[in-house]
């Protein structure tokens, strides 16, 4: 269990859409592009969800650092604020309940300033996107930020190595198997931990062969509202003009080809949870 932490109070304000997966290559970008369609939608990227996370986590660090000796650090400031100041005093700091007020405040200001730039382009429903965020970072962030809402995007384990490693983000066998590995570890970790509810999955498959109905539950989950179907009309996964990967510079990355014992192995490890959300979300 995560120990008894701070939460800032202007964090009760902030409210954002999590959209994650297992691994890499699942759909995240193509949930973002759909709910930032929508005219009350913005999902900014992995640049800004990297730096909330990385805020978030050395809030939580100097929480930690201070847990077990707070009575040292304001002993030492007493100490000095009654004039004795012949004592080691290299780490004196402000009390540290005021401290650790300030510095909750000061981390988790950005993630202020993404709402609040969202908000005046008109977007109510905001939020950041990135592939395989893990069990820690998702407790910590709904942790943190309890209005926050998490979806979850999943697809076949077999076609995400095999966009994975088109975009030679994997390149030898081994990474292969390490990241099936990490697709089973990372998402029975969620199924096992979080309650119906707290997270939201969405079937890439689903998406893709009855875009209507998904749609319509993300409109419903985000409250993002006027989601422009014909995203769906393009498939994009990579920066257009990306003629060294994709010949035809529209951004989109054809698939590799895997051998028939490469996607064996890859469904031997993988497929058992994979199966279980595809249960999961019909529930």
């Amino acid at each position: 269990m995560l120990p008894q932490l701070i939460i800032p109070r202007t964090n009760l304000e902030l409210n954002p859409i999590i959209i994650t997966s297992p691994i890499v290559r699942s759909g995240t970008t193509l949930l973002q592009r759909l709910i930032t369609s929508a005219p009350n939608g913005m999902i900014f990227g992995e640049n800004a969800a990297n730096e909330i996370q990385f805020f978030m986590n050395y809030f939580t660090t100097r929480q930690l650092f201070f847990a077990q000796g707070k009575h040292h650090w304001d002993a030492m400031r007493q100490m000095v604020e009654r004039g004795d100041v012949n004592e080691w005093i290299a780490d004196l700091l402000p009390p540290i309940d005021n401290y650790l007020d300030k510095l909750g405040e000061t981390c988790f200001n950005m993630a202020q300033f993404y709402k609040g730039y969202a908000n005046q382009q008109g977007a109510t429903v905001w939020g950041v996107k990135i592939a395989g965020w893990n069990l820690p970072a998702l407790r910590l962030m709904r942790l943190m930020m309890p209005g926050s809402k998490i979806l979850y995007i999943f697809r076949d384990p077999v076609d995400c190595i095999k966009s994975a490693w088109a975009t030679n983000m994997i390149q030898a066998e081994e990474d292969m198997l390490n990241l099936a590995k990490m697709y089973s570890e990372s998402a029975t970790q969620l199924l096992d931990h979080f309650q119906h509810g707290e997270l939201y999955f969405i079937n890439y498959q689903e998406l893709i062969s009855n875009p209507e109905k998904v749609i319509a539950q993300l409109e419903s989950i985000t409250g993002a509202s006027g989601i422009d179907p014909s995203v769906m009309e393009h498939r994009i996964n990579t920066f257009k003009g990306d003629t060294q990967r994709d010949p035809s510079g529209q951004g989109t990355i054809p698939p590799a080809e895997l051998s028939e014992s490469d996607m064996q192995k890859i469904r031997e490890i993988a497929d058992p949870v994979f199966q279980r959300m595809i249960a999961q979300k019909g529930a």
